[in-house]
């Protein structure tokens, strides 16, 4: 009998809470709409403070999860880990924001902007503010690859919501993208949702020089031989 995806989230939620961990929540199962009962749309997407990254794969340990990702030579550079249940969700248990092929350190901005505008949920997770959310999901919705169309749709649904809730946040969240240097992601992808078209794609992600070294990295990663390394630098 497969696990249900509630009880699997409580779960998650509740080993991470005894060890000490609150965790902030940048993405849900069933906040990608229509799209939710999907197997490949169940993504529960936790971030926790960088220094408790392994408190909190070793709270995990006890929670059945069916595979995780295994983390093991140049993976580690990767600062995430993924777990899977049968027939329920899969998490991506996150200590930074992921910009590959570049290093983590280039979206620390938007990590630290996710934790200084959050605020508790009822269920003892994090929220992310109305502002910080969709900049998360506007870069991660403008990486390469079919695996980010989730990203687009919740970011679409986020940005719908905090503006009902509050008309200025678009405002807010591009004056924030501009602080932390991805205000291209950001303005791109409020374009495409004003003209409901598709994903922006991946194109212009970062301000400056960190787009002309972010688009050159890209440009090389079919040049590489190690599958290994390509894995770690396609994120």
């Amino acid at each position: 009998q497969p696990p249900d995806a509630r009880a699997v989230i409580e779960a998650v939620v509740a080993a991470l809470r005894n060890a000490g961990i609150t965790p902030l929540v940048l993405r849900r199962p069933d906040a990608g709409g229509e799209r939710a009962a999907a197997y490949h749309d169940r993504q529960l997407r936790l971030l926790v403070p960088r220094d408790r990254r392994r408190d909190a794969r070793q709270a995990l340990e006890a929670v059945g999860w069916r595979y995780a990702w295994r983390r093991a030579g140049l993976m580690r550079l990767v600062p995430s880990a993924y777990y899977w249940w049968d027939g329920g969700i899969d998490l991506e248990l996150c200590w930074g924001d992921s910009c590959a092929p570049l290093p983590p350190a280039m979206l620390r901005g938007v990590t630290a902007a996710l934790w200084r505008g959050a605020h508790a949920a009822g269920d003892g997770t994090l929220d992310a503010s109305d502002a910080s959310l969709p900049v998360h999901l506007a870069g991660q919705a403008c990486r390469p690859g079919t695996a980010h169309d989730d990203d687009w749709a919740h970011f679409r649904r986020a940005l719908a919501l905090s503006s009902a809730r509050e008309p200025a946040v678009r405002e807010a969240a591009v004056r924030l993208a501009r602080d932390v240097g991805v205000s291209r992601a950001m303005v791109r992808a409020l374009a495409a949702t004003a003209a409901e078209g598709a994903r922006p794609g991946a194109a212009g992600v970062f301000d400056g020089w960190r787009e002309v070294v972010w688009r050159a990295a890209w440009a090389l990663l079919p040049r590489i031989a190690s599958p290994q390394l390509q894995r770690v630098l396609s994120g």
